[in-house]
């Protein structure tokens, strides 16, 4: 165990981890855009700008939806992050946090769910004048599939990461190398070492993500909303790992 006072569960660990969940991020974003007529269901920034320029020009109905899914992302992390929090206050074990980021990824998979019906069921693009009862259930729904990722996965080794976004990931990238390279000029290996993983796993996580967006918006546009099956089954699966190294000794 690592990472102080907290016990690490090995997708914390693990930077394959944190790229299969930056690789679903990427693809349930870009599946999302496409779904819900360019609104972002992880890139909160996105919809922040759009948020604004709807509210200045008088776009009212574009200021409902990007301005209604911000709220939602915000919650289902928060959500995520007590219960991670608060499973693994009286019990800091790795197998009481495996279980608990387990517990939050099932959650995401059952929203992903929820996202995938209606999307099959509406059909896509959902428009909130068209459909609005239809468009805030599937937009909640991919925003909280979203937030709960956004908790699931914080940190990785040393280095704190989004998979749900990744301008942060860029800025991590870009400190963490400028910190290798002058940290081996100066002869400091240690914090060379260092700096360099926290440069890799920022830049993996990025390329993940871009990956998945790619993937995603290909697979949607071309063979519908069924492929957002696809992240959930992948999300299941990392689920149920975590579940069985909960019973598992090394554990």
């Amino acid at each position: 165990m690592s990472g102080g006072d907290h016990p690490v569960s090995p997708i914390e660990s693990d930077r394959r981890g944190s790229a299969v969940l930056a690789w679903v991020g990427g693809f349930v974003d870009a599946a999302g855009f496409l779904v819900l007529m360019g609104l972002f269901t992880a890139h909160m920034s996105g919809n922040s700008t759009g948020l604004g320029v709807a509210l200045a020009t008088g776009h009212w109905e574009e200021a409902i939806r990007r301005g209604f899914v911000i709220p939602i992302f915000v919650l289902a992390t928060m959500a995520g992050v007590a219960w991670i929090e608060i499973r693994t206050q009286s019990d800091a074990s790795v197998a009481v946090r495996n279980r608990a980021i387990a517990d939050v990824l099932g959650a995401e998979v059952l929203m992903l769910a929820v996202f995938f019906a209606l999307g099959t069921w509406i059909g896509a693009p959902i428009s909130l004048s068209a459909r609005p009862g239809e468009f805030f259930a599937a937009t909640s729904a991919a925003a909280m599939a979203m937030g709960l990722q956004n908790a699931a996965l914080r940190r990785v080794q040393s280095t704190s990461v989004h998979t749900t976004f990744v301008t942060g990931m860029l800025t991590e990238f870009a400190v963490g190398t400028v910190r290798w390279v002058l940290a081996a000029r100066r002869g400091d290996d240690g914090e060379a070492r260092r700096a360099r993983g926290s440069a890799e796993v920022a830049g993996l996580v990025w390329c993940a993500y871009a990956v998945g967006a790619v993937m995603g918006a290909w697979l949607v546009a071309h063979q519908g909303v069924r492929m957002i099956l696809l992240p959930a089954a992948i999300l299941a699966f990392v689920a149920l790992r975590l579940v069985r190294r909960t019973a598992s000794p090394e554990s």
